[in-house]
Formats: C-alpha cells, structure tokens, sequence
C-alpha cells in the first residue's frame, strides 16, 4: 500500500490520530513508530470492543409484498410469476386462429395466463375474466411488455377483486397500503387483505398480520398478528416464516419469548433461502440459546453454517460475524487471511464496525513492514 493511499483510508482511527498530530499535517511526513504508537495507546483494533457484541436481530419483516414484485424478481420456479408473457412477434402460429368471442374459453388459473400471449391476456380481460385482469394489471403496473400505468392496473384489479378474485384482492390492498394509483388508505388496505386473507392467498395474509402487528388501518392485536402470519406460514410462505418466528424471538405485548418456536419458523424461512432468517437462526445459534431439547456444545458450528449462508448473499452483519468467527477460531479453524476477505466485504456493504476493523488492520500492516 502507498503512502498515498493510507492517506485517503477513511477511519475513525485515522480521524482521530490526525486530530492528535494536527491536520495541517500531511501523514506522510510523520515518522510510522509516532503512527503505530497512537494506534497501539488508542486500542483502534475494536475487535476487542465491539466482536463480542450481538449485533441487533434483523427486525420484523413488515415489508408488504405485491405479485408484481416478482415480475421483475422471479427467483426460483415456485414464485408467483415468471415473466412469461410474450409480445405477438413471439406468439405461436397455432394462436392466431380467429375465434368469436362468444367461443372463447376463460384459462382455468392465474398461471395459465402467465404463460400466455399478451394480446391472449389482454382480449381476455377485457371479457371481464378475473384472472386476466389481474395478470394484465401486474403488467401495467410494472411496465411488463406493456407502458407502465399504474392507474391502469388499478382499475383492473378493482374490477377483477370486485368479483372475488383474491389475488386481485391482495394487489388492489397493496395499492391502498401504498398509495399507488390511489389514496394511501389503511382502512381499504385492511378491508382487502381480509377478503383476500379469508380465500386463503398467502401473502394478504402476511399483510394482514402486519396490518395488526403494526396497527395500521386496524387495532393493534399481536395476537391476531400471530393467527395470520402462521396461516400464510403453514401454506409454506417465507415471509410470514420470518415474521412468525420473529414475533417468538423477541416477545413483547402480551407475547412470550419462545427460543424453539423462534427457530423453528426461522428454519423453515432459511431453508427456502430468506436471507434474515438464515442470519437470524445463526445469530441465535452463535449466542448459545437453548432452540431444542437436544442442544449440544456446537452452537458455534451451526451458527458458522448458518451466517455463512446468509453472508453468501451479502447480508453485511453476517459477513461481519463470520469475519469475528474467523478470527476468534469460533466453530471454524482460525484464519487471519480469512477473517480479513469478510471484513472487507462487510466493509464494502457498509457494515461500520467492520470498515473500522478493516482500515485499522490495512494501516497496521503497513506500519509495521
């Protein structure tokens, strides 16, 4: 490393020795032993102060979740959409066969007019079948092969909730919650998610536990909170997972802390890959809590596999325990090189005590070459 780019490390160490030598200063008149004794007195590698510290659990994912996110997002064959509307130019030659309306035949789900060419979408829904118009209005409001218009989508989610469609249900709910093509409302967002909540569509569900868990547009009942998340988590809904098992880690309004229960639910969310689930499971296991009867010294070999997981897909608090794990010899074989690659990626997603960390370390070697 030059001379040039210690001076542009941006650490709070650095801050504070360049306020003890005065910042008029350049770093790189000043002799390395004056450098490397204020670090040394100042205690600046805080692996000591802050590795042992748990960090905050992620928190209750209140975020509410629209079909048409997965749109644009489609990350395994099990979501709701998979982007497979076609433009015309593609549409196969055995579509184009002209029939009167009066012989169309609606598409029995949802799915079926995923797949389905647009200009087959768009004739449907403008026959007024429901699921049409709900896959045309996701593709309105993300601008999918279509020119975005969210008042657009609005309007066909109305018309397709309107006869009971609860997929449409829980988009137009959404739309209300979010103020997308009409008044933020919590009050109609709530009416919403109940429709669509009681036909069983998972994600009003979640929604309508946090609606309750929050208080929003509806009073504040942890209890019914708990009865929807687990409804939307027994149908294998990660999020609701999290949200369920979150509610057990942490307790509170009138709601007992339940370890097992916690990681159980956090499990099945982590096992479909949610990403603050795996870090939370992990988190647990690291802090040595009792999550099953059978609980054995290796909570810190579990929580290695765990935030391992979680830190593979950029979670920066995972990837800065990972980095303590390394470089305590906790659950894995201690590793400098290592320790300092998940500093450094937890550095570079702007986890703060890793950045400190990292610097510290990166002008430590070199003062002492």
């Amino acid at each position: 490393m030059t001379v040039n780019s210690i001076q542009k490390l941006s650490l709070s160490c650095m801050f504070s020795i360049n306020e003890q030598i005065g910042k008029v200063i350049p770093i790189a008149v000043v002799p390395k032993w004056y450098l490397l004794a204020l670090i040394i007195l100042s205690g600046c590698d805080s692996t000591q102060k802050n590795g042992d510290s748990s960090p905050p659990s992620s928190g209750e994912e209140i975020t509410l979740v629209s079909h048409s996110d997965w749109l644009l997002s489609k990350p395994d064959a099990e979501s709701p959409s998979r982007q497979s509307v076609r433009d015309d130019e593609n549409e196969s030659a055995a579509t184009t066969e002209i029939v009167k309306p009066n012989d169309i035949q609606e598409l029995k789900t949802y799915e079926e007019y995923e797949s389905a060419p647009l200009n087959v979408v768009e004739e449907h829904a403008s026959l007024g079948f429901p699921n049409a118009q709900t896959r045309l209005g996701n593709c309105y409001e993300v601008g999918f092969s279509v020119e975005k218009d969210i008042q657009a989508a609005v309007s066909l989610y109305r018309k397709a909730a309107e006869k009971g469609n609860a997929r449409a249900q829980a988009e137009l709910a959404l739309c209300y919650a979010e103020g997308k093509g009409v008044e933020k409302s919590s009050l109609e967002a709530v009416k919403w998610y109940q429709k669509a909540a009681e036909q069983g569509q998972a994600d009003a569900q979640n929604n309508l536990g946090v609606a309750y868990a929050l208080g929003e547009g509806i009073e504040k009942d942890q209890k019914q909170a708990m009865k929807w998340y687990l409804k939307a988590a027994e149908q294998g809904y990660a999020r609701a997972q999290f949200n369920l098992g979150y509610r057990y880690d942490v307790g509170g309004d009138g709601l007992s802390v339940n370890d097992t229960e916690a990681a159980k639910w956090y499990r099945k969310a982590a096992e479909q890959g949610y990403v603050a689930a795996q870090y939370n499971l992990g988190t647990m296991y690291y802090e040595g809590r009792r999550i099953t009867s059978s609980f054995t010294d290796g909570h810190y070999e579990n929580a290695f596999v765990w935030l391992s997981k979680a830190a593979n897909q950029d979670d920066a608090w995972a990837q800065y325990k990972l980095a303590i794990m390394y470089d305590k010899g906790r659950g894995v074989r201690p590793s400098y090189s290592k320790a300092m690659a998940w500093f450094g990626r937890a550095a570079n997603n702007g986890h703060k005590h890793a950045q400190e960390i990292y610097q510290q370390r990166v002008l430590l070697e070199e003062l002492t070459r």
